[in-house]
């Protein structure tokens, strides 16, 4: 087994543990989730594994080590993991991300009924990394699964503590006092790996060690090799003394470079030693050091952090030459990994600037592996890297300027695209192939800077198949925008990205048949079908089924020919809200578990995302709340989540969210930010949103003129475009409001938007009435939440016992009441659920 290569290759003397220590281990299986929360230097993982590879039977252990990664990779990884023992359960937890006390009670539903028949350990090592806001809560809630074949443990430093916290009796904790060697352990230690040593010296290493194993490990060693311990408490002049005055010369370097990677495997050594493989001296010093762990479940060693530690001071005192080149050295060898972030910034820390450049940066993978962090170096590197070499790549200008834009970074994507537009403009550049191949390129990044603008952007796009053209490209067509990542930035609705300007819709769907047609030549079918998406929810909104249905299924067909799945998930949503307007249940439910499906199997966080998105505005519209995803709950879950052109629409989402619940003051709060962000991108569509959801809170608190003046405002952007589904979603509720505004506006449109509005009110009645089959009214967790306030319970035990915050509780009753037509605990309590 690999743990039993693992136990031979890393011990410098036999496992010993405690007689205590072993009793804390052997309770393990008696449990759904242990804790295994101790210092650094402690042996837990050393233990565990030891513990789990003796254990008898065909029990088997699945690992995920942390080390650092975005947490949203953490997270798949730990879904992968769980995938090993039940594979609904992965689908359901990867959906529930990021975790948060919104989905923590989802995420114990999701565990609660965990399949597995064998034995099986679920190992989350170095939890500290994974960062999340919820650690001790997350524990709790894989605590609740009722498997008793499936142990989840957790292994890490102390955590901070939790301020709900309480005793959960599923969990097993074991801490820092389980792992402390006594003066018998101590001797026991010794007796097992041969050493003679006097009881004397077994006190003097309890007192000065205080049971620590890392201290004990290093002392006992040293006896061995030298007959003597070295007077000390202090870990660095051990590790000192026990071994780095053990390493030869050249290999200190060697060690010191390893000391720089979070982990490494033989190749990457090999690198960081500035030779083709390792040497055997040097592979034996991996395989026999204590402190140098080979971590299975990532085919990598990683260095004991209170060995890196004290490397990497020694590191610091190296020659500035040597520090360069060690740097250096790890940018290759995280370079070959595929690191391309990591990379980057040792490469910077070298000063080699011209390898940041030269690194394959590509749009797909600042998608898929965006870091924001990377934002800041990236400012950074263009304000300190020499004009000399930055001017020798402005491919990777292209490339950076990019990602400011699709992050919101107006500023230094204008900084970028005029450096760029300077180095272009350069007399004494040569105009060759690469030349005109980068005015293409440049020329369909500038198309991002008149965003929105159809005729500016396909300006440019035909500028780009010029410069292609003439390059010799052919097909004539770009190397780093396109592929199958979103082209609407992650939004679900094209409608909300397009439709900028009150009165002209007609003309902007002409001019987007005749443009689009060229970006998805250059780019190589990127954004494939995304004409007949526009003109589908235009049509939509017109309350033209035909038009809509048909121009829905023309994007769905091209867009399916150029696996433009994003567009796809768009044009798909389009049919089922016309399956509510219609009042078609089963289309609307085979479309949107399609959709859902489509998303899902994508492969991408962003078509991902886009597809989370694209439901949660279906349930939205039809008062369903339990769905939809924690992200969308808050404005911070939405900024960090999406990229900033699709942030309006999902503001849409929230709005309506809390005028459902009844949230005017948090509705009203919304209103700047989601109506300062419209503008600046020149969206219409989430401003009139927003002011029909401002109108309806206005009407329900008895503020009727201030309700018609927000309709009035909706309106005049509106009626020149015939756009009437926005005040159709709100079924009936704003009909009232608009036959006395009849006299003020065309008496012909406004008869046509309170027909849809009574349309669709009937259309969504008879989806939600064909989904409750008779059932209550209320959603599974608000009935859930309603049976423990009938109970008597109080608004924190609620929230601890579901495992959600005090706030979601209390928005849940206020729901409840209203949905019940009640108004107190004593009025449910007369109620049957």
């Amino acid at each position: 087994m690999a743990s039993k290569i693992l136990s031979e290759k890393n011990a410098p003397c036999p496992y010993y543990f405690p007689e205590h220590l072993r009793k804390a281990l052997s309770a393990i299986p008696d449990y759904p989730v242990t804790s295994i929360e101790a210092d650094s230097g402690y042996g837990k993982t050393t233990a565990l594994r030891e513990f789990l590879r003796n254990l008898p039977g065909n029990s088997r252990a699945v690992w995920h080590t942390c080390f650092g990664e975005p947490p949203a990779k953490t997270w798949e990884s730990i879904c992968r993991m769980f995938g090993e023992v039940d594979a609904e359960v992965s689908r359901q937890l990867k959906e529930l991300y990021p975790p948060t006390m919104e989905t923590l009670s989802d995420i114990a539903a999701s565990v609660h009924e965990l399949g597995c028949g064998e034995e099986t350990f679920l190992v989350i090592d170095n939890y500290q990394l994974f960062r999340n806001t919820i650690p001790s809560r997350l524990m709790d809630a894989f605590s609740v699964h009722t498997n008793p074949h499936v142990h989840i443990v957790f292994v890490t430093q102390p955590l901070a503590a939790s301020p709900m916290s309480v005793h959960n009796p599923n969990i097993h904790r074991i801490s820092t006092k389980d792992f402390l060697f006594d003066r018998y352990s101590i001797a026991q230690y010794c007796r097992r790996a041969k050493i003679d040593i006097s009881g004397r010296e077994i006190e003097y290493i309890k007192s000065i060690s205080e049971g620590w194993i890392a201290a004990i490990c290093l002392q006992t060693d040293n006896y061995r090799r030298t007959g003597s311990l070295v007077k000390t408490n202090d870990m660095n002049f051990l590790i000192e003394n026990t071994v780095w005055n053990r390493v030869p010369g050249r290999s200190r370097e060697f060690l010191t470079a390893l000391s720089l990677l979070d982990g490494f495997t033989m190749k990457q050594a090999a690198i960081m030693g500035n030779r083709q493989s390792v040497p055997d001296d040097m592979v034996r010093l991996l395989r026999g050091n204590f402190f140098i762990p080979y971590v299975e479940d990532k085919g990598v060693y990683s260095m004991h952090s209170l060995l890196r530690d004290y490397l990497r001071s020694r590191f610091d005192e190296f020659e500035p030459e040597i520090r360069r080149e060690l740097l250096h050295r790890a940018g290759i060898a995280l370079s070959e990994a595929g690191d391309l972030f990591g990379a980057s910034r040792f490469y910077f820390e070298s000063g080699d600037y011209g390898a940041v450049i030269k690194l394959p940066f590509t749009v797909r993978y600042f998608y898929n592996n965006f870091d924001v962090g990377m934002l800041g170096f990236l400012e950074r590197f263009v304000k300190e890297c020499p004009a000399e070499v930055i001017g020798g790549n402005p491919m990777f200008l292209v490339m950076a300027a990019y990602f400011m834009f699709r992050n919101g970074r107006r500023e230094q994507f204008n900084e970028l695209a005029g450096l760029i537009r300077s180095l272009l403009d350069d007399p004494n550049r040569a105009l060759d192939r690469d030349f005109l191949k980068i005015k293409g390129e440049f020329a369909l990044l500038m198309s991002f800077s008149r965003f929105n603008d159809i005729v500016e952007m396909s300006a440019y796009h035909r500028e780009a198949l010029r410069f292609f053209e003439a390059a010799g490209e052919c097909p004539p067509r770009s190397s780093f925008f396109g592929g199958n990542i979103p082209w609407t930035f992650g939004c679900s609705s094209v409608f909300s990205l397009y439709w900028r300007t009150s009165g002209d819709l007609d003309r902007e769907l002409e001019v987007m048949d005749e443009c689009v047609p060229y970006y998805v030549t250059i780019s190589g079918g990127h954004g494939a079908g995304g004409e007949h998406v526009m003109r589908a929810e235009a049509m939509l909104m017109r309350g033209d089924d035909r038009a809509a249905e048909v121009a829905a299924h023309r994007a769905i067909y091209r867009a399916s020919e150029e696996n433009q799945i994003g567009n796809r998930i768009c044009a798909e949503l389009v049919l089922a809200r016309l399956a509510i307007l219609r009042g078609d249940r089963a289309a609307y439910i085979s479309l949107r578990e399609e959709l859902t499906a489509r998303a899902r199997n994508a492969g991408q966080r962003a078509v991902f995302l886009l597809g989370e998105l694209a439901r949660a505005s279906l349930d939205a519209v039809l008062g369903l709340r339990d769905e939809i995803p924690d992200w969308l709950l808050t404005a911070d879950g939405i900024n960090n989540m999406l990229f900033l052109h699709a942030r309006p629409y999902a503001f849409s989402i929230l709005g309506a969210l809390l005028l459902a619940e009844q949230r005017h003051t948090e509705l009203e709060a919304l209103t700047d930010p989601v109506m300062d962000l419209s503008r600046r991108v020149k969206f219409l569509l989430p401003r009139v949103s927003h002011l029909l959801y401002l109108s309806a809170a206005e009407k329900r608190e008895g503020r009727k003129r201030a309700a018609l003046e927000k309709l009035s405002a909706a309106l005049e952007m509106t009626l020149p475009d015939r756009v009437c589904l926005p005040f159709a979603e709100f079924g009936n509720e704003l009909v009232p409001l608009l036959v006395e505004l009849k006299g003020t506006f065309d008496s012909e449109k406004m008869d046509s938007i309170i027909a849809l509005c009574e349309r669709f009110s009937e259309g969504a009645a008879n989806i939600v009435r064909q989904a409750e089959g008779g059932r209550s009214a209320l959603a599974p967790r608000e009935r859930e939440i309603a049976l423990l306030v009938k109970e008597g319970f109080q608004t924190g035990e609620i929230a601890a016992r579901l495992f959600i915050s005090e706030n979601t509780v209390k928005s849940a009753r206020k729901v409840i009441y209203g949905k019940l037509g009640i108004h107190s605990r004593a009025e449910l309590k007369k109620i049957t659920l």
